[in-house]
């Protein structure tokens, strides 16, 4: 029981973090062509998540049997993995309660006119500027080290450059939106980790 459970979200983390990054920085970087069609665009947006997922979804179901049997090690020391997964489920809910729903279905980014927000630099936001990058990293190294699948494990060495240039381009648009706010709270604070 508990194996598969794990195989499973082996498979799924396979298929929902690997187009998020990519999916996000196309976003950020066409910002302007997604404001000009505003909240129209979140069918644009539903179906571009859903289509990736399909196609990875097919992707990995094609070749779930090899991809289960590419493994790097088996034992019981694989349940340290539960440390970072659970570290990044944690920091998720933290994340999430601190943010409204508007601000987590990006409205302000979208449709500024009617969403207006403040810049957040409370709660979790006052100790990092990305916790929901860090808590996909945390959550895709946790199930790689569950798993010791290779497959896993390749996920997290690509998802930590990919997160790390989608928070990039992400503050570009924030320093267009906040100006020397941003950059005043971009000094103070640290990207993935707290700056002491």
């Amino acid at each position: 029981m508990a194996c598969s459970m794990i195989y499973f979200l082996a498979l799924f983390a396979l298929v929902f973090y690997t187009s998020i990054p990519l999916i996000l920085i196309v976003i950020h970087k066409t910002l302007p062509w997604w404001r000009g069609l505003g909240t129209k665009s979140y069918p644009i947006f539903i179906l571009s998540f859903f289509i990736s997922f399909v196609i990875l979804f097919s992707a990995v179901l094609s070749y779930q049997d090899s991809i289960l049997s590419w493994r790097l090690y088996e034992g019981s020391w694989a349940w340290l993995g539960l440390f970072p997964l659970l570290g990044g489920i944690l920091l998720g809910i933290i994340t999430v309660r601190t943010l409204s729903l508007k601000v987590l279905f990006g409205l302000p980014e979208i449709d500024s006119a009617h969403y207006s927000t403040d810049l957040i630099t409370k709660g979790i936001y006052r100790t990092i500027r990305h916790p929901r990058y860090l808590e996909f990293i945390l959550e895709v190294l946790g199930i790689a080290i569950l798993s010791g699948l290779v497959w896993n494990f390749i996920l997290f060495i690509y998802m930590v450059p990919a997160v790390w240039c989608l928070s990039v381009v992400e503050e570009r648009e924030l320093v267009q939106r906040f100006g020397q706010s941003y950059i005043e709270y971009r000094k103070r604070v640290g990207r993935f980790f707290p700056k002491f």
